[in-house]
Protein backbone atom coordinates (compact mmCIF):
# COMPACT_ATOMS: atom_id res chain seq x y z
CA UNK A 1 0.00 0.00 0.00
CA UNK A 2 0.82 3.57 -0.54
CA UNK A 3 1.43 4.10 3.34
CA UNK A 4 4.38 2.07 3.36
CA UNK A 5 6.22 3.66 0.53
CA UNK A 6 5.18 6.83 2.44
CA UNK A 7 8.21 9.47 2.27
CA UNK A 8 10.70 7.06 0.77
CA UNK A 9 10.70 9.21 -2.59
CA UNK A 10 11.00 12.90 -0.43
CA UNK A 11 14.85 14.92 -0.64
CA UNK A 12 15.32 14.14 2.38
CA UNK A 13 15.43 10.70 2.36
CA UNK A 14 17.09 10.40 -0.99
CA UNK A 15 19.88 12.75 0.60
CA UNK A 16 19.83 10.58 3.78
CA UNK A 17 20.99 7.42 1.32
CA UNK A 18 22.80 8.88 -0.20
CA UNK A 19 24.68 9.75 2.67
CA UNK A 20 25.11 6.18 3.49
CA UNK A 21 25.53 6.37 7.03
CA UNK A 22 23.96 4.23 9.58
CA UNK A 23 23.25 5.65 12.79
CA UNK A 24 21.65 9.01 10.23
CA UNK A 25 19.39 6.17 8.39
CA UNK A 26 18.73 4.22 11.82
CA UNK A 27 17.70 8.04 13.38
CA UNK A 28 15.27 9.18 10.27
CA UNK A 29 13.55 5.15 10.21
CA UNK A 30 13.01 5.86 14.15
CA UNK A 31 11.36 8.95 13.01
CA UNK A 32 9.83 9.03 10.28
CA UNK A 33 8.78 5.50 10.40
CA UNK A 34 8.41 3.87 13.93
CA UNK A 35 7.14 6.94 15.63
CA UNK A 36 4.71 7.95 12.73
CA UNK A 37 3.38 5.16 12.61
CA UNK A 38 1.10 4.56 16.05
CA UNK A 39 0.13 0.92 15.10
CA UNK A 40 1.88 -2.15 15.57
CA UNK A 41 4.45 -1.48 13.25
CA UNK A 42 7.75 -2.39 15.42
CA UNK A 43 10.53 -2.60 13.30
CA UNK A 44 11.72 -0.66 9.65
CA UNK A 45 15.12 -2.31 8.37
CA UNK A 46 17.35 -1.09 5.48
CA UNK A 47 18.82 -3.60 3.10
CA UNK A 48 21.42 -2.63 0.75
CA UNK A 49 20.93 -3.56 -3.38
CA UNK A 50 23.69 -6.40 -2.51
CA UNK A 51 20.81 -7.76 0.09
CA UNK A 52 22.71 -6.88 3.50
CA UNK A 53 21.71 -5.27 6.27
CA UNK A 54 22.47 -2.10 6.24
CA UNK A 55 20.56 -1.19 9.93
CA UNK A 56 17.57 -1.18 11.85
CA UNK A 57 14.90 0.62 14.09
CA UNK A 58 12.33 -0.72 16.26
CA UNK A 59 10.06 0.61 19.01
CA UNK A 60 12.06 1.13 22.06
CA UNK A 61 9.59 -1.69 24.04
CA UNK A 62 10.39 -4.27 21.21
CA UNK A 63 12.25 -7.43 22.10
CA UNK A 64 12.48 -8.84 18.86
CA UNK A 65 15.90 -10.20 17.71
CA UNK A 66 16.89 -8.20 14.94
CA UNK A 67 19.29 -10.13 13.61
CA UNK A 68 16.66 -13.08 13.12
CA UNK A 69 14.16 -10.73 12.29
CA UNK A 70 16.87 -9.57 9.42
CA UNK A 71 17.62 -13.17 8.48
CA UNK A 72 13.51 -14.85 8.40
CA UNK A 73 12.85 -11.02 5.83
CA UNK A 74 15.60 -11.02 3.61
CA UNK A 75 14.39 -13.37 1.11
CA UNK A 76 11.37 -10.67 0.84
CA UNK A 77 13.86 -7.85 0.88
CA UNK A 78 15.61 -9.21 -1.99
CA UNK A 79 12.64 -9.48 -3.89
CA UNK A 80 12.10 -5.62 -3.24
CA UNK A 81 15.55 -5.12 -4.79
CA UNK A 82 14.87 -7.15 -7.94
CA UNK A 83 11.75 -4.62 -8.51
CA UNK A 84 9.08 -6.11 -6.89
CA UNK A 85 7.00 -2.84 -5.57
CA UNK A 86 5.59 -4.56 -2.57
CA UNK A 87 7.23 -7.77 -1.19
CA UNK A 88 4.68 -9.35 1.98
CA UNK A 89 4.92 -12.55 3.54
CA UNK A 90 4.38 -13.66 7.50
CA UNK A 91 6.85 -15.19 10.06
CA UNK A 92 7.88 -15.94 13.48
CA UNK A 93 10.47 -14.93 16.01
CA UNK A 94 10.28 -15.42 19.70
CA UNK A 95 7.00 -16.38 20.23
CA UNK A 96 5.76 -13.27 18.29
CA UNK A 97 4.25 -13.49 14.92
CA UNK A 98 4.79 -10.23 12.26
CA UNK A 99 3.33 -9.40 9.25
CA UNK A 100 6.13 -8.09 6.87
CA UNK A 101 6.31 -5.61 3.75
CA UNK A 102 9.50 -4.69 1.94
CA UNK A 103 9.26 -2.10 -0.63
CA UNK A 104 12.58 -1.14 -2.98
CA UNK A 105 14.13 1.96 -2.59
CA UNK A 106 15.65 3.93 -5.76
CA UNK A 107 16.72 7.13 -6.25
CA UNK A 108 16.85 8.88 -9.63
CA UNK A 109 20.49 8.48 -10.77
CA UNK A 110 21.29 5.09 -9.99
CA UNK A 111 17.66 2.78 -9.58
CA UNK A 112 17.09 0.81 -6.82
CA UNK A 113 19.91 1.38 -4.20
CA UNK A 114 17.86 -0.76 -1.44
CA UNK A 115 14.82 -1.92 0.56
CA UNK A 116 12.87 -1.24 3.44
CA UNK A 117 11.63 -3.82 5.31
CA UNK A 118 8.34 -3.09 7.86
CA UNK A 119 7.82 -5.56 10.50
CA UNK A 120 4.16 -5.20 11.42
CA UNK A 121 3.15 -7.42 14.89
CA UNK A 122 0.23 -9.26 14.16
CA UNK A 123 -1.14 -8.23 17.64
CA UNK A 124 -4.37 -8.74 19.70
CA UNK A 125 -6.03 -5.28 18.30
CA UNK A 126 -4.87 -6.59 14.87
CA UNK A 127 -7.10 -10.17 15.15
CA UNK A 128 -9.98 -8.49 16.79
CA UNK A 129 -10.10 -6.05 13.79
CA UNK A 130 -10.29 -8.75 11.11
CA UNK A 131 -12.47 -11.62 13.01
CA UNK A 132 -15.47 -12.42 11.14
CA UNK A 133 -18.62 -12.82 13.26
CA UNK A 134 -19.20 -15.51 15.78
CA UNK A 135 -15.53 -17.17 15.18
CA UNK A 136 -11.95 -17.03 17.52
CA UNK A 137 -8.85 -16.37 16.30
CA UNK A 138 -5.74 -17.91 17.95
CA UNK A 139 -2.24 -17.55 16.59
CA UNK A 140 0.26 -20.30 17.73
CA UNK A 141 3.95 -19.27 17.06
CA UNK A 142 6.97 -20.96 18.33
CA UNK A 143 3.82 -23.02 20.57
CA UNK A 144 3.24 -20.06 22.29
CA UNK A 145 0.27 -17.63 21.81
CA UNK A 146 1.34 -15.16 19.64
CA UNK A 147 -2.20 -13.51 19.55
CA UNK A 148 -5.80 -14.32 20.47
CA UNK A 149 -8.98 -12.62 20.07
CA UNK A 150 -9.97 -14.72 22.84
CA UNK A 151 -11.07 -12.46 25.92
CA UNK A 152 -7.90 -13.42 28.36
CA UNK A 153 -4.37 -14.82 27.85
CA UNK A 154 -5.23 -17.92 30.65
CA UNK A 155 -8.04 -18.62 28.25
CA UNK A 156 -5.84 -18.41 25.44
CA UNK A 157 -3.75 -21.01 27.11
CA UNK A 158 -6.22 -23.21 28.18
CA UNK A 159 -7.65 -23.56 24.28
CA UNK A 160 -3.55 -24.08 23.50
CA UNK A 161 -3.12 -26.68 25.62
CA UNK A 162 -6.55 -28.58 24.88
CA UNK A 163 -5.38 -28.16 21.15
CA UNK A 164 -1.94 -29.78 21.94
CA UNK A 165 -3.99 -32.87 23.89
CA UNK A 166 -7.00 -33.14 21.21
CA UNK A 167 -6.86 -34.51 17.90
CA UNK A 168 -10.07 -34.37 15.68
CA UNK A 169 -12.98 -36.04 16.83
CA UNK A 170 -15.67 -38.11 14.78
CA UNK A 171 -17.54 -34.13 14.81
CA UNK A 172 -15.98 -33.79 11.49
CA UNK A 173 -13.04 -32.05 11.88
CA UNK A 174 -14.62 -30.09 15.38
CA UNK A 175 -13.00 -29.77 18.11
CA UNK A 176 -15.04 -29.71 21.48
CA UNK A 177 -13.71 -27.28 24.23
CA UNK A 178 -15.95 -26.76 27.11
CA UNK A 179 -18.83 -27.63 25.18
CA UNK A 180 -18.10 -25.30 22.66
CA UNK A 181 -17.20 -27.30 19.20
CA UNK A 182 -14.07 -25.49 17.30
CA UNK A 183 -12.33 -26.09 13.81
CA UNK A 184 -8.92 -25.95 13.93
CA UNK A 185 -7.35 -24.37 11.25
CA UNK A 186 -3.51 -24.61 11.05
CA UNK A 187 -0.73 -23.46 8.40
CA UNK A 188 2.57 -22.02 8.49
CA UNK A 189 4.47 -18.83 8.85
CA UNK A 190 7.62 -19.46 6.99
CA UNK A 191 11.28 -18.20 7.48
CA UNK A 192 12.21 -17.91 10.99
CA UNK A 193 10.56 -20.33 13.09
CA UNK A 194 6.78 -21.43 12.85
CA UNK A 195 3.48 -20.72 13.36
CA UNK A 196 -0.01 -22.11 13.41
CA UNK A 197 -3.03 -19.81 12.42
Amino acid sequence: SARFRLGFSDQSFMQIVRLNDAATMKDHLTRAVIEVFHDDTELALFFRANGELFTAAHRAASTVDITAFAGGVTPLARLALQGEDEATGTLSVGGAAYHAVAVPITLPESGVVGAVVFGIRISHAALQAVRPPSTQILVIADRRVAASTLGSSVESEAVLEQLSRTTPGTDGDFTRIQGQRFKPASGVLPAVGAAEA
